[in-house]
């Protein structure tokens, strides 16, 4: 993809639906250190949050402002 002008990638490592795994992030750092690009990384832990979300639920605080 660098080669085609895409030089920056967002990766995830969490959202069920976007995360990827370590070794697949791993070999995206090294690709783009060979090659110039440069990766940022939404690094949360999906397992915490997971666990959290499930927490706050069974505790009834389902509302974002309980954080405020």
């Amino acid at each position: 993809m660098i080669d085609r002008g895409y030089t920056s990638f967002k990766m995830f490592t969490t959202y069920e639906t976007l995360r990827v795994t370590d070794d697949v992030l791993l070999k995206a750092l090294v690709q783009a250190r060979t090659h110039g690009g440069l990766v940022c990384v939404h690094a949360e832990n999906h397992h915490m949050i997971d666990y959290l979300v499930k927490e706050f639920q069974a505790a009834g605080k389902s509302n974002p402002n309980i954080m405020l």
